[in-house]
């Protein structure tokens, strides 16, 4: 039996102050068991077996999938009208997930999720207490939006997806709660709009997202570039964090490129840093994962003003 400390785990994400306000708003049972000898070795022949499978290819090519998906969400949440209803699917896939570079049997099912909501709110409390508006970009069911509404009652929330299903979704929520400054927007990384009206004061939100783009991120990030968020928050499976000498990383790496996710993105924005087109505040890994990936790497920036 084993616990993830919560304390290291916000110093890990460099977000510490947020403690308090973590504590008050999650009841985490951090606890989870080890993986025994012969769990490790059936969990790697798994992962083996899946980079030797035809493994679906991230890209634009799926975007009816995640209309289908995030469609069924929509369904449930007309009948239940519950937020719990648009938590997605793919959360409920393993009872493994991964910290530290290992694989731990957490005893609280949906741990990953309660954990990855814990990073994108601590970090939303370090970079987005003076911004107006929130945009999430690739927002899915809108559930981030959801429960950060209650840490930002009065910011200006939009999520942006290219599935029609997603608008719907947040439409529903809004109405369903009254709420009259959270809004659904489509739009496509792989074309984005470009006059689309961005508030000033902005963030740029992105998680598990981006990934879905491959080496096809450029014209979103030249469309940062040209509307010029206040900061960008990125939190995005990341090659050049992990470490190819590590077993659980080399899976991981392997992982990325079977499904061609998100490739040599964080040193594009090292090469613009380099340029002087923007200006990177925070990078760095958070060693929370799946069961095949360590997926949530960060990386928070601007776009310099005066370019």
């Amino acid at each position: 039996m084993g616990k993830i400390d919560l304390m290291d785990m916000l110093k890990i994400w460099g977000c510490e102050s947020s403690l308090k306000i973590i504590k008050e708003r999650y009841k985490l049972d951090l606890t989870f068991d080890n993986l025994n000898y012969d769990e490790r070795e059936t969990s790697i022949l798994q992962v083996l077996k899946a980079l030797d499978s035809d493994l679906v290819h991230a890209g634009a090519h799926r975007v009816n999938d995640w209309e289908l998906g995030w469609g069924k969400n929509l369904e449930n949440f007309k009948a239940t009208n519950k937020e719990e209803a648009s938590w997605p699917g793919y959360f409920e896939k393993s009872k493994i997930i991964r910290w530290k570079q290992s694989w731990i049997k957490p005893n609280d099912s949906r741990l990953e999720q309660k954990l990855l909501a814990v990073l994108v709110d601590s970090l939303l409390l370090k970079f987005a207490n003076n911004i107006d508006s929130i945009y999430e970009f690739g927002c899915g069911t809108g559930h981030h939006l959801f429960r950060i509404r209650s840490l930002f009652p009065k910011k200006k929330l939009i999520g942006l997806d290219w599935a029609k299903s997603s608008q719907e979704l947040i439409l529903s929520y809004a109405n369903s709660r009254s709420d009259d400054n959270l809004f659904g927007l489509n739009f496509d990384f792989f074309n984005p709009d470009l006059n689309l009206e961005i508030d000033k004061s902005s963030l740029f939100l992105t998680v598990a997202s981006l990934e879905q783009t491959y080496e096809e991120f450029t014209r979103f990030v030249d469309f940062i570039l040209d509307v010029k968020p206040r900061i960008v928050l990125n939190i995005e499976p990341m090659e050049e964090f992990l470490n190819p000498d590590n077993l659980m990383d080399f899976l991981s790496l392997k992982y990325f490129s079977k499904r061609k996710y998100l490739k040599k993105y964080f040193l594009y924005l090292t090469d613009l840093e380099r340029q002087g087109k923007i200006v990177i505040h925070d990078a760095r890994r958070s060693y929370l994962g799946s069961f095949f990936i360590d997926g949530y790497s960060v990386v928070v920036w601007s776009p310099r003003n005066d370019v």
